[in-house]
């Protein structure tokens, strides 16, 4: 089970270093010593995320997604943790006959617009990421930009994180 996962974590975390998961959570809680680095990330509108959640969904669909669930469960795979990942629970409980299959997809769209929902409000708790809004044109062009900067400027050597790149191209 998902929390027998976490046990096991939380166990290593405390063998190896002597003290619990939840004192090195709340030191570091977004892991910023190993993040040693420029922090990219990119955003839009929630309604225009979900909008491309909806869109990959339905073409992880026609791309077969239904048909790798069948073969790893016929070939006996389709076990935990790989059997909780988004999309393949649903999917196999369909296989089963306790979801019809449009309310599989559905399902794997709203547990997917979750976690996108979730991510969203993780990251942006976080300092130092510099957001490009996908939404915006040139944004590509811009965040392409941004990096050779600060590339430039460190050399992509470890410690740099906070290195800004040059502010005149990037407002």
């Amino acid at each position: 089970s998902r929390d027998a996962l976490r046990i096991v974590r939380a166990l290593e975390v405390f063998l190896s270093t002597g003290k619990p998961l939840s004192t090195w959570i709340k030191a570091e809680p977004f892991g910023v010593s190993s993040l040693d680095g420029l922090r990219v990330g990119l955003t839009a509108r929630r309604s225009h995320l979900y909008a491309l959640i909806e869109r990959r969904v339905d073409d992880m669909m026609k791309r077969g997604l239904l048909e790798e669930v069948r073969t790893l469960d016929t070939k006996g795979l389709l076990k935990e943790p790989a059997a909780k990942a988004i999309g393949y629970g649903e999917l196999a409980a369909h296989l089963k006959g306790s979801l019809g299959l449009e309310e599989a997809v559905d399902q794997i769209k709203l547990r997917s617009r979750r976690l996108a929902k979730r991510q969203l409000a993780w990251f942006g708790k976080e300092e130092g990421i510099k957001w490009f809004d996908i939404e915006e044109e040139g944004w590509k062009n811009d965040a392409r930009r941004y990096v050779e900067s600060w590339f430039s400027k460190t050399g992509g050597k470890p410690g740099s994180q906070h290195a800004e790149p040059d502010p005149k191209l990037h407002p």
